[in-house]
């Protein structure tokens, strides 16, 4: 690896402040949704079947099981779980706020290790019916750019989100609204024959908002999400920056925990 050089330090912060902007972004496009419509005594333009309608209807809407595992080349250890603690089929509180923390964080984790075509795939799978599909590609296009940034200067790349505590703000048998807080941390390193600028560790603390919808099919489904920073913990007086060289050393034997319980 190329040990960081002093004279792109500038460049590469003001990477890693593009590359957040867009993990920022990716975090609160998904149902476009006001504040205003997405009270949870407003539901969302679509029919909540419950298991006995859906026996008796001839269309459903039809998920498929599982996306296609289709990685970017050397990653194939992070394997997609399309419902990783199995809480999708759980039409309780507990289920719900479990399916939110999946999704803002194991999913989301998941989409940058994707190629485009699965990463799609996988969104689809977790989105209500109702979902703009329109939401979804500019999502797709936002990993992307940030999957290229960090890949661009062809050394390791860290990209992790962790749920850190939930609350459920409100719940009934259709519907459901989880807020998660998150932590996510974005680093890389470059490769010393491609040259290029290394983007610095940076972590972000975030707090996403996740509505879900049941689906007799496929189980809690998204409906919306949306994303506001904070709160955000102050630096202990003993922590000091590491340089993108040092981060991605610290990590070299580490590998990315797969589920969040």
């Amino acid at each position: 690896m190329l040990r960081f050089i002093n004279s792109n330090r500038m460049a590469a912060v003001g990477l890693a402040a593009a590359v957040v902007l867009v993990v920022v972004t990716m975090f609160g496009r998904f149902g476009g949704q006001s504040e205003t419509d997405r009270e949870l005594d407003q539901p969302p333009d679509t029919t909540v079947m419950t298991a006995a309608e859906s026996e008796q209807d001839d269309g459903p809407t039809v998920r498929k099981d599982e996306p296609a595992v289709d990685t970017v080349p050397d990653q194939e250890r992070l394997t997609v779980p399309i419902d990783p603690s199995g809480s999708r089929s759980d039409r309780t509180e507990t289920g719900a706020q479990q399916s939110a923390i999946d999704f803002a964080g194991t999913v989301q984790q998941r989409l940058l290790y994707l190629t485009e075509g699965a990463a799609s795939e996988l969104l689809t799978s977790w989105s209500d019916a109702s979902a703009d599909l329109s939401d979804l590609d500019a999502e797709i296009d936002e990993v992307a750019t940030l999957r290229s940034t960090l890949m661009s200067g062809g050394g390791d790349l860290w990209w992790s989100v962790t749920p850190i505590a939930s609350h459920l703000d409100a719940f009934d048998a259709d519907r459901a609204r989880v807020s998660v807080w998150v932590v996510q941390v974005i680093g890389s390193d470059v490769d010393p024959q491609l040259g290029g600028d290394a983007v610095a560790p940076t972590v972000d603390f975030r707090t996403t908002v996740v509505d879900l919808v049941w689906d007799a099919t496929a189980g809690w489904s998204i409906w919306d999400t949306s994303s506001s920073p904070g709160p955000v913990p102050m630096m202990s007086a003993t922590s000091t920056m590491s340089s993108p060289t040092e981060f991605m050393d610290a990590l070299g034997d580490f590998t990315l925990t797969k589920e969040h319980s």
